[in-house]
């Protein structure tokens, strides 16, 4: 486990460095966004909890959240679960297609092929956890994958982002244009003077006048030839003025999109596979089952003083043959069915230091009707409720706390747990 673990962060590591935040590529023309890359668009909202985590039913919430799929998002787990038992693990969600072709697909494509959103919305999600406890040592892995059907809040679909760095690229359009108009004039001001002074120069026995007109014009010549310089040498640092002042631009944009955006609706759905392994060896892992899930948000767009700071979440998960360990007998589990709804209400929190977009600090309240079907004993219902804190680190990074109490039942154990997740995405 120790082992697997430190290979998956160095390769987070290594792809984190690749990835590093990169501004819309530009040249020396300004074009329209739509030849911008979809990998330069990205959110940097409050990365969610892995949803293989909540396949497996050790997430700290049971709501999946559904959201914008990332390139590469990976997620930390550490607790006592709805059982009783510590837990640790490792997840890491990805979409293969934004991988292999991201920095190649471009706005316009992105926008006008189907199949491109749906295989960019589509992303894999693996997951491996252990077992601390005597009770249970069972180590399980889990491997899905998720497809955002309704995504409100992909920036790459964002028509008012997109206007906003149109708008920003319009100025500096102008700004070259003019540049441009101001170096022609200058190089048809010193033609015409070049011709006059030929002229005048060519004529014998000029009258006074005359000669004081060429004496002007050679003066004239020269600092419209020093004015052209410098007009050229405005030019040729143009491309280095307008990645700095669209740094700054764009990454204003960006933080207005998430601040409108962080709480938008989406609808998700994804399946999955689990292999469990009772004694914790990873040898010995077992295929035990399917998870699938429909996962919702409402993020009452329109309604003053709710669609910037509440966000509705509810999802129903239905796993089959899941692992639970045996609260009678220590080391032995059974298998269940099992069906959860949830209902997850989310409230944006004062933003925390200094804001890089979006929200900080999110706070949620979350209610669980859980139906367990023990394949040996009578079906039982449990309720479980959650309070917990989203808190971004800084960008891509967000840890995750929560601590709630399950009731109800006689063949889960039910109790207080307290689990916390550190998320990070690219």
């Amino acid at each position: 486990m120790h082992r697997f673990f430190y290979v998956c962060m160095s390769l987070l590591l290594i792809h984190g460095v690749a990835s590093a935040e990169e501004v819309p590529n530009t040249d020396d023309s300004i074009n329209s966004t739509d030849s911008f890359k979809v990998k330069e668009l990205r959110e940097d909202f409050l990365v969610p909890n892995s949803p293989a985590f909540a396949i497996m039913g050790l997430s700290p919430e049971e709501v999946i959240t559904p959201t914008t799929p990332q390139e590469l998002a990976t997620a930390l787990l550490n607790g006592i679960d709805a059982n009783g038992n510590f837990q640790s693990g490792v997840a890491m969600d990805f979409s293969p297609y934004l991988m292999l072709v991201g920095r190649d697909l471009t706005l316009y494509d992105y926008r006008h092929n189907r199949a491109a959103r749906i295989l960019s919305r589509t992303q894999l999600s693996f997951a491996i956890t252990k077992g601390a406890e005597e009770a249970d040592k069972s180590s399980r892995l889990a491997l899905g994958m998720r497809v955002a059907i309704l995504d409100s809040a992909d920036p790459r679909g964002d028509d008012r982002l997109t206007a906003c760095y149109d708008r920003e690229n319009d100025l500096l359009e102008t700004e070259r244009t003019n540049l441009q108009r101001s170096i022609a004039v200058h190089r048809q001001n010193i033609r015409k003077t070049n011709d006059r002074i030929k002229t005048l120069e060519n004529q014998p026995n000029l009258p006074v006048s005359e000669i004081e007109e060429l004496r002007q014009l050679r003066t004239d010549l020269n600092n419209l030839a020093s004015s052209l310089e410098e007009k050229l040498a405005e030019q040729a640092n143009l491309k280095s003025r307008r990645q700095d002042y669209l740094q700054q631009n764009w990454l204003t944009c960006n933080t207005e999109m998430e601040e409108r955006n962080w709480n938008a609706s989406n609808i998700t759905v994804g399946l999955a596979h689990v292999w469990v392994s009772e004694d914790g060896n990873l040898g010995q892992l077992d295929g035990r089952g399917f998870a699938a899930y429909l996962s919702a948000a409402y993020g009452f767009e329109g309604i003053p003083g709710l669609d910037d700071r509440f966000h509705l979440i509810g999802s129903v998960t239905y796993r089959t043959n899941e692992t639970i360990p045996d609260p009678n007998s220590t080391g032995q589990f059974f298998e269940q069915d099992t069906l959860v709804g949830g209902l997850q209400l989310r409230v944006a929190g004062p933003d925390m230091g200094e804001k890089k977009g979006g929200r900080d600090l999110a706070f949620f309240f979350e209610y669980d009707f859980i139906k367990n079907m023990p394949h040996d004993s009578p079906d039982e219902t449990t309720n479980r409720w959650a309070l917990g804190a989203d808190f971004k680190i800084s960008e891509g990074f967000t840890l995750n706390l929560s601590l709630g109490d399950e009731t109800g039942g006689e063949m889960q154990s039910g109790g207080s747990f307290v689990i916390s997740n550190l998320n990070w995405s690219f």
